[in-house]
């Protein structure tokens, strides 16, 4: 009889934690019987379409966490799907032989494995690397009346549950997304992480001669406040006014809310931007392969998988000294600490051909270390270990 593996999501979309969640289940739905838990439908084809994985729907179990009607279909409310996702995986979670919890620490009532994936869970430490704006459309998280009843509610909801730290207590497995991470842990918890391992980035794009890129950049993500999306148009702009006949597209979703009409603006008139909006399949890839070069203005990144995209694409990525990214990126010349240090090392790298092709060969030597194989190697040694050392009653560290 297969030994039984729950693997929990709070809500399942088109993400980087996402990405984990899924290749988790196809690394292991052959070998256990496996469940997936999360607030939201799952369209498990769509699912494999986006992320690359080959999950059939009767070879894992999956359990929709009840949540209100306007919650079903989306990701909003974050801390009120978590109460009522946490509720639920302390309900559940001595039904299974292991609990997996792709994205951060989950409260499973018993010991569990959880990958980082970023600080959201710890208010202090997500304000420190991403403070709140002091504006209007930040309203709902700024530390007022308002904010502090919904966080009421969702402590209800919640029931009771661990304190962060108790998860750090030494009888969870802690797996942070990059050594930056576990430092910061370490820091914060005095807890030495049981594992780094970086998320699955799957390499699907054509590989085209750096000859017939095109001179210009590109950014993935999130069009949010916390991305900085307005540094890579002042920086790219700077780099034209030296001369650079560069162009950029912008893929991302752009809401209508008061960043993205922001960013709209800035981009409006000028004819070397363009947004592309969501992308995803052959699209996303022929951008990334056809052009040379990428930015990334995200600091304090727990990993960056969008960066790790750029450089499995066969891009040069230009991202800040900071954060789980240098990890993927770890060589100074692309790396900045300020908007003129960003336009300093493109502009260097722009008018060098010979630097760009030296760069191209350090990053080749990264690919393998954020690879879907690699990662899928690295979970399974995980749950293998898992399970070893609750046999013999101690932990044993990867």
């Amino acid at each position: 009889m297969k030994r039984s593996v729950c693997i929990g999501h709070p809500c399942v979309g088109r993400g980087g934690s996402e990405a984990r969640a899924m290749w988790l289940l196809h690394t292991l739905k052959d070998d256990f019987d496996v469940t997936l838990v999360t607030t939201r439908y799952v369209d498990l084809d769509d699912l494999n379409q986006f992320y690359g994985t080959a999950i059939q729907q009767d070879e894992v179990h999956v359990r929709t966490v009840s949540v209100p009607v306007g919650m079903r279909n989306n990701c909003s409310f974050a801390a009120l799907r978590r109460a009522y996702y946490m509720r639920f995986t302390r309900q559940i979670g001595k039904e299974y032989d292991l609990c997996i919890s792709a994205y951060n620490i989950s409260d499973w009532g018993g010991p569990g494995l959880h990958f980082i994936a970023d600080f959201g869970w710890d208010r202090d430490l997500s304000c420190k690397f991403d403070p709140v704006p002091n504006d209007a459309s930040s309203m709902i998280h700024r530390d007022n009346l308002l904010r502090r009843c919904y966080l009421l509610v969702c402590r209800l909801i919640s029931g009771k549950r661990c304190s962060h730290q108790s998860f750090f207590d030494g009888t969870q497995t802690i797996i942070a997304n990059s050594n930056w991470s576990a430092e910061i842990i370490c820091d914060r918890y005095g807890y030495i992480c049981d594992g780094i391992v970086y998320p699955p980035v799957l390499a699907e794009c054509s590989k085209k001669p750096w000859k017939d890129k095109t001179v210009g950049f590109v950014s993935i993500g999130r069009i949010a406040r916390e991305k900085r999306v307005e540094q890579q148009i002042e920086i790219l702009g700077k780099v034209r006014a030296l001369g650079h006949e560069i162009h950029f597209h912008l893929i991302g979703e752009i809401e209508n809310n008061p960043y993205g009409q922001m960013v709209r603006q800035l981009c409006a008139n000028k004819n070397w931007i363009t947004l592309e909006g969501r992308k995803s399949g052959a699209g996303k890839e022929d951008l990334l392969a056809g052009h040379r070069f990428a930015i990334h203005t995200r600091p304090h990144e727990a990993f960056g998988i969008t960066v790790a995209e750029f450089v499995q694409a066969g891009c040069i990525p230009f991202v800040p000294d900071t954060g789980g990214q240098t990890e993927i990126v770890p060589f100074k010349e692309l790396q900045f600490c300020s908007i003129a240090e960003a336009v300093k090392k493109i502009d260097g790298m722009l008018q060098d051909e010979s630097i760009q092709k030296q760069a191209l060969q350090k990053l080749e030597g990264q690919k393998d270390k954020f690879s879907v194989e690699h990662f899928c190697q690295m979970a399974r040694s995980l749950v293998e270990d898992y399970f070893e050392e609750h046999q013999q009653g101690s932990k044993v560290k990867l």
